[in-house]
């Protein structure tokens, strides 16, 4: 299996296309650090509120399965998915694009 990086340099190796490759990694990385802050977000409200893993997914109506995946990476989840987890915990999502 390719890692995204590879996919990255395979796709996107002619000099002409050194612009767009520069693009596709940012987005890339972007991608990369969202995952890994809901992952955090999560565990810091898991920790906080003393709520196991299996706890969540039935406050959240999400399968274990579905849950496991965002955990480990293997998922991102969606701005809906952040909010039902969010809400489980009694916040919010508050952000702003800019």
């Amino acid at each position: 299996m390719k890692t995204l990086d590879t996919w990255v340099n395979d796709n996107f190796a002619s000099e002409e296309q050194a612009e767009t490759k520069a693009d596709v990694e940012r987005e890339v990385r972007a991608i990369e650090r969202a995952r890994l802050l809901s992952k955090k977000m999560i565990d810091d409200l898991m920790n906080e509120h003393h709520v196991g893993f299996i706890e969540l997914a039935r406050k959240t109506h999400m399968s274990p399965s579905h849950l496991s995946a965002i955990m480990s990476g293997k998922s991102s989840p969606s701005v809906a998915t952040l909010a039902k987890i969010a809400a489980a915990f009694g916040k919010d999502l508050n952000f702003s694009v800019s």
